[in-house]
């Protein structure tokens, strides 16, 4: 496993040699969440591990265990940026 590939578009933007259109929408000490760079589009989230990974088998226990907690973090900060905007100031 490597932690950074230049040229890699998913760690270019991780490694913020490219911007992220949209931005970061939330991060931890293993996960990004981002908005797609390109298909399916913009407004299309990605959750993915900051470390490059080659295949599914070179995430650790640690690693393999986090997305769901991360995913419902994601998805409340989603919930209530909606709703912020659909309020208004």
């Amino acid at each position: 496993m490597t932690t950074d590939v230049t040229g890699f578009t998913a760690c270019d933007c991780a490694a913020d040699r490219v911007p992220l259109p949209g931005g970061l929408v939330h991060t931890t000490g293993r996960r990004r969440a981002g908005h797609c760079p390109g298909p399916p589009g913009l407004g299309t989230w990605i959750v993915k591990s900051k470390l490059h990974v080659v295949a599914v088998v070179d995430l650790d226990a640690t690693e393999t265990a986090s997305p769901r907690r991360f995913n419902q973090d994601a998805k409340s900060l989603n919930a209530r940026a909606v709703a912020s905007h659909r309020t208004g100031p």
